[in-house]
């Protein structure tokens, strides 16, 4: 047999599978931070290409390495859940590529860079963890150094940085003698499996051994002697004489030759060839019986023990001592003798009871040659029995390989399903751990779900207040409407009065110039009648008179002009008064139009931040209704996963049935295999070593089937902790419907505000109207409509700050509902996962449950084989029980006749 090498292919650590893996993620999807979920896919379709086989618990190590790699300070957690290369693993990692993987003419291959992440790994050990702690040491020491030290609170934060150093290290410490045990206890396990192996191996070269050493060769052929020997007999077994002489004399004292031929005793000489055919006939039907060999059948051993190859022949111990005396022998014998005549009547008499008892031994042997043939036929008929049940011994050690196989493929179906059954364990601890992540983001949800609530709340205090300002503000311009309308009264009275008293002013203007015309003329008249007053003196009295009369009408006239002088001065001061009056009310319409030109900038702010709110509220439905489809989206993925969890468990407790049935009908195989080996110790000596395999692997089935056991009681209390978070899950979801219809019931609310707030913007720009109507217009009473200007101001104020409040609030919860988002794609990729690991689980349990019935049915068969061996062999025991006893009574016979025989020789030739 030509010897081969096996070629061995790169180990990995899981160090190295995570750094390889971290760094094709990066480079893949051009990200800083990677998700564990991914890795461990990425880890898993690495070792898939590549041919790499991990561990039952690859995911538990894998995230100790990452524990590990991020105590040496190599990865840092970003995001919860995420991690990525710390700066100084970023700068080492780049260093060595370009120093290894990136020089010009080195090929790109996947040991090249397994070598790479090797010694990557390698200088990371050597390098351990007092590198980042000493980092953060010396980062704390120049905080501190920067700090004041000469205030109590600085000799404070001095020693509180000198207790968080020494934390540091103690905890820097104590990740150390992790990783060391941790590395001590992968070395352990990693020795028990080579152990394991070797075991294995040690046991399958001994099984095969055993079973290659088995003689399975054909019968060995016949000689030349059993052919010729069995051309005169029936029977195809061998029977031969024995060609070594007696150990000592016969007991009757006859001598034979070398080749079996008589001597006498008296005349010394070998018994000549017969003269006529019937004596030799009667020779050779004397001689017949000598040729049944020299050893006796055993019949009291075990035939199943002896090898394929012919019987021994029969035997007969009497043959070798005993012989039977021709009568032609002793007759030559007495007549060749020198002797007298009375010694040859003796002789004669003698011969004549020779002849007599060897007429009645012809008629025994005629007897007994009967008697041999049937026993002959009846032997061949045993030889091919015996034949056939080597035969079917041979089949029953087949059909023992097979069964014996097939427990090795039990056995391996066995390890499968614990293999299986560990994933499987191992999935649903991830299941769990997403179940529990789960819950903190369902208890995430629900804290923004009550600050949406408080919020909302808020919101609705906020606009309720609005409201009521909404409605004292309505009550308020139409106070002013009214007092607006009385003040167009008024004014329309007072432009009656001034368009009166200005035609008065007219009249009275008129007048007086009339009066001051007279007055001048008056005074040339007076200057002339007095200069004339020497040259008409006589008319002076008749001026006198005249000018009495004139006086008289002169102080009509100063009388009538004082009049219109007082009314001249009251015009003037009502004209003041109206001037003053039109000043300040040019000056308050001014200010007036000033402010409703900032009051309609504030309108048109308030009804963008209306818009915005509307926008808003209305992106608040919509992400209030997305995510009800996600939580609704998540109650049906865990629905969905609980129903694949209650298949599962239903098919683990099937194939808890089908393994107690296997262990049932496996330990009934076993006490009847046991009960086999125990009858077929003797024949089967060389197959002792796989009764012992074969109680090791039943040894090995017992033990991991106490292991099946013991996981599906492990499975059951995951069932039932999975059962209550369910319910959990349930009571959560029920709480988040709850809450959903509470949103449902704000959200009409807020529709109904928003139909209030657009009819309050409608009555704004009726308002609004009014006013630009007003703007034509002039107000009395300035101060007051400036006092309610500066409370509606005020108003609006407060509005405003409400309406910032209310901005920030949806912000927050804009931050808020993209960070759940964020959280439920994390969790919808981590549900993928879990799915994808159920599905995998689920086909290997199915590809177990298929092993199992093929190993049911060929156990089944084994059991029906074994059931007919033992029939066979009880069979087989009855017809040599049966066989036996005839071979007995032939043995009697046989010792019987040679007894007589002996004696008649005896009596015939007596001792001298």
């Amino acid at each position: 047999m030509v010897s081969t090498k096996a070629t061995k292919k790169a180990k990995f650590t899981y160090a190295e599978r995570v750094l390889g893996a971290l760094s094709q993620l990066q480079r893949n999807n051009k990200k800083h931070s990677i998700h564990l979920a991914s890795l461990r896919a990425q880890i898993r379709k690495n070792a898939e290409t590549q041919k790499d086989t991990l561990g039952p618990q690859w995911s538990t190590w894998i995230t100790r390495a990452i524990n590990k790699l991020e105590s040496q300070g190599v990865l840092a957690p970003t995001e919860p859940g995420h991690v990525a290369f710390t700066p100084d693993a970023k700068r080492a990692i780049a260093v060595s590529r370009r120093e290894t993987i990136d020089t010009p003419g080195t090929p790109k291959s996947a040991t090249l860079e397994g070598h790479f992440w090797k010694n990557i790994t390698q200088s990371v050990s050597s390098r351990g963890t007092k590198h980042t702690d000493q980092i953060r040491i010396e980062e704390k020491d120049q905080h501190a150094a920067q700090e004041n030290t000469s205030t109590k609170r600085g000799l404070r934060d001095k020693n509180d940085e000198s207790r968080i150093d020494r934390k540091i290290l103690e905890t820097a410490k104590l990740h150390e003698d992790a990783d060391s045990q941790r590395d001590k206890e992968e070395l352990l396990d990693l020795r028990k499996q080579l152990d394991a192996t070797r075991h294995e191996l040690q046991a399958a070269r001994q099984y095969r051994e055993t079973v290659y050493d088995i003689d399975m060769g054909p019968l060995t052929p016949l000689s030349e002697s059993t052919e010729a020997a069995g051309s005169r007999s029936p029977s195809p077994f061998v029977l031969q004489t024995s060609d070594t002489p007696a150990a000592r004399p016969p007991i009757s004292g006859v001598i034979r030759t070398g080749s079996g031929s008589l001597i006498d005793i008296i005349s010394k000489q070998p018994t000549p060839a017969p003269s006529t055919l019937d004596d030799e006939c009667m020779d050779e039907n004397l001689e017949q019986p000598q040729s049944f060999g020299d050893r006796p059948i055993d019949v009291g051993g075990d035939i199943f023990s002896a090898p394929r190859s012919l019987a021994p022949p029969f035997t007969n111990p009497f043959t070798e001592t005993l012989a039977v005396p021709s009568v032609h022998t002793n007759a030559a014998g007495l007549f060749d003798g020198p002797a007298s005549l009375s010694g040859r009547d003796l002789r004669l008499s003698q011969l004549q009871t020779l002849r007599e008892a060897n007429a009645s031994l012809i008629s025994e042997r005629a007897e007994l040659n009967e008697l041999i043939s049937s026993r002959n036929a009846a032997i061949v008929a045993l030889q091919a029995e015996v034949q056939a049940q080597k035969d079917l011994v041979s089949t029953a050690k087949v059909d023992l390989t097979n069964a014996e196989t097939s427990t090795a493929d039990l056995h391996s179906t066995v390890t499968a399903l614990h293999a299986s059954f560990q994933s499987s364990e191992a999935s649903l601890l991830q299941a769990n751990i997403a179940i529990k992540e789960k819950e903190s983001v369902i208890e995430s949800l629900k804290a923004s779900r009550e600050e949406q609530e408080a919020k909302l709340l808020e919101c609705e205090r906020s606009i309720a207040s609005l409201q009521a300002r909404e409605g004292r503000l309505v009550e308020e311009n139409n106070d002013l409407s009214q007092k607006l309308a009385a003040m167009s009264v008024t004014e329309g009275h007072l432009r009656d009065a001034l368009k009166t008293g200005s035609e008065d002013m007219s009249v009275l203007d008129s007048r007086c110039k009339e009066l001051t015309a007279r007055c001048e003329s008056l005074d040339e008249l007076l200057l002339v009648a007095i200069s004339e007053s020497s040259s008409f003196a006589e008319k002076l009295d008749r001026a006198e008179g005249e000018a009495q009369s004139t006086s008289a009408e002169r102080a009509q006239a100063l009388d009538r002009l004082e009049i219109v002088d007082g009314e001249l001065a009251e015009a003037k001061i009502t004209m003041a008064t109206l001037a003053e009056q039109v000043k300040d009310l040019s000056e308050s319409l001014d200010l007036r139009t000033q402010e409703l030109s900032a009051i309609r900038k504030q309108e048109a702010e308030q009804r963008a931040n209306n818009l915005a709110l509307e926008t808003t509220v209305v992106s608040l439905q919509k992400q209030t209704v997305d995510l009800e489809a996600t939580v609704s989206d998540l109650q049906d993925d865990l629905r969905t996963s609980a129903e694949r969890l209650q298949s599962l468990d239903a098919m683990c407790a099937s194939k808890m049935a089908a393994i107690s049935v296997l262990e049932n009908s496996h330990d009934e195989a076993e006490e009847r295999v046991s009960g086999l080996t125990s009858q077929l110790q003797e024949m089967r000596a060389k197959e002792s070593a796989l009764e012992l395999t074969a109680d090791e692997l039943n040894h090995r089935v017992l033990e991991k089937i106490e292991e099946v056991t013991r996981l599906t009681v492990e499975l059951a209390a995951q069932k039932r902790a999975f059962n209550i978070l369910e319910n959990d899950f349930a009571s959560a979801s029920s709480l988040n419907a709850a809450l959903a219809a509470q949103i449902v019931v704000k959200e009409n609310e807020l529709s109904s505000l928003q139909a209030e707030l657009e009819e309050a913007h409608d009555d704004s720009r009726q308002y609004q109207e009014k006013i630009n109507l007003l703007e034509t217009q002039k107000a009395t009473q300035a101060k007051y409509y400036e006092s309610q200007i500066a409370s509606v101001e005020a108003n609006l104020a407060v509005a405003n700050a409400a309406v910032d409040t209310l901005r920030s609030n949806l912000r927050s919860v804009e931050h808020a509902r993209d960070d759940l988002v964020s959280l439920l794609k994390q969790k919808d990729s981590e549900l993928n996962t879990i799915q994808f690991d159920l599905d995998s689980e689920k086909a290997e349990l199915s590809a177990s449950k298929s092993q199992l019935g093929d190993a049911i049915d060929r156990l089944g068969i084994a059991e029906k084989n074994v059931e007919s061996l033992l029939a066979t062999r009880k069979r087989l025991e009855s017809n040599i029980e049966s066989l036996a006893e005839p071979i007995k009574d032939f043995l009697g016979m046989q010792s019987v006749y040679a007894s007589k025989l002996s004696n008649a020789l005896a009596a015939t030739y007596p001792q001298s």
